[in-house]
């Protein structure tokens, strides 16, 4: 439900001065931890933590920006799940059984691809689809 943090050489990149922490909206030395990822799809970066806080908080009358821990902890990591699929259509895509592009949309690359691929077969064989 949250994003085991080293920092590894890839999160420190979530902090200023690197790029990716501007596209996550991580503008200070520190939102790389602070807005880590949580919750079924891990929600990562203080942009998403807004969009989140702005679609969802007020049904919940929740901040998530000022309470990143709750994204962890349920009902809101199955809804930021939820939300995250939804926002970014998702569905089209696993219903195209698009798993590279499914993966891209979630992970922003391939990374662990081989593994979401061995679970998924796993999963179609229990669930017989």
């Amino acid at each position: 439900m949250r994003e085991l943090w080293g920092p590894t050489d890839q999160q420190k990149k979530y902090d200023p001065p690197f790029r990716l922490a501007k596209n996550l909206g991580n503008l200070n030395k520190g939102d790389g931890f602070k807005y880590r990822g949580r919750g079924l799809i891990q929600l990562t970066g203080k942009h998403n933590y807004k969009k989140f806080t702005n679609e969802i908080g007020p049904k919940f009358d929740v901040n998530f920006v000022s309470q990143p821990d709750l994204v962890e902890a349920t009902p809101y990591a199955v809804l930021v799940a939820a939300w995250y699929w939804n926002t970014r259509n998702i569905n089209k895509f696993a219903d195209q059984d698009d798993l590279r592009k499914v993966t891209r949309i979630i992970n922003g690359g391939f990374n662990g691809l081989d593994d979401r691929r061995k679970y998924l077969k796993r999963a179609k064989l229990v669930l017989k689809v």
